[in-house]
């Protein structure tokens, strides 16, 4: 699980998600959005293959390898965003 920050964005996308697809035993990647309230899960499907799922506002995100459902008030509990930079 990443929490992407306008410094480490570019490298939780692109050198970070291609160096996590690697482990054979990896099933999701998290991103959690620092300006907004979003997450992307990128899951392994049992093709191997990576989907892409986004929860936002009034979805749950569930995590299947750890067996864990939020909903996006309680992963941002508590969490002020910045959104004077968001255009």
């Amino acid at each position: 699980m990443e929490v992407l920050s306008p410094g480490t964005e570019s490298t939780d996308r692109r050198e970070k998600m291609l160096a996590y697809r690697t482990l054979a035993s990896l099933r999701e990647y998290v991103l959690v959005a620092a300006d907004k309230r979003q997450v992307e899960i990128y899951r392994r499907d049992e093709h191997e293959e990576w989907q892409l799922a986004v929860t936002n506002e009034g979805a749950f995100l569930t995590l299947e390898g750890i067996t864990c459902r939020l909903t996006l008030d309680e992963i941002y509990e508590d969490v002020r965003l910045d959104t004077s930079s968001v255009k």
